[in-house]
């Protein structure tokens, strides 16, 4: 187990989705304050930007593998979980535990639809 490399794709990982909620923070947080309603097409692009970034993560976590991508990737999936869990319950003193768990799904989902990307890609190389 290659902990540098863990460590590596956790820190990248866990930026990526961070910085990628930044702008969307702003958006609903503007909204919130004037008193209006977000739009709902507003949470499917937060969702829709973690899957992406996510599957894109573990797509170069699997190339750059030199053995059991997922295995490291499930590492990846619980130091990331866990980190932002903690990190939520620090700053904001409560959680919700619902999205939470949409949110580890979806990165878990990408984890799969990632890896297997990386593998067909890789296949289909081979044949050509």
């Amino acid at each position: 187990m290659d902990f540098k490399f863990i460590a590596k794709y956790s820190v990248l990982l866990y930026l990526s989705l961070m910085l990628s909620g930044v702008p969307i923070g702003y958006f609903v947080d503007d909204i919130d304050s004037s008193g209006g309603t977000f739009p709902s097409q507003v949470i499917f692009y937060k969702y829709a930007a973690i899957f992406f970034i996510s599957v894109l993560c573990f797509y170069f976590l699997a190339k750059s593998s030199k053995s059991r991508p997922f295995f490291h990737g499930l590492i990846v999936v619980f130091l990331v979980s866990a980190f932002s869990l903690f990190v939520d319950v620090a700053l904001l003193t409560e959680i919700d535990l619902l999205l939470w768990f949409i949110d580890v799904g979806l990165v878990f989902i990408s984890l799969f639809i990632g890896i297997r990307a990386y593998a067909l890609h890789r296949h289909s190389r081979k044949h050509v």
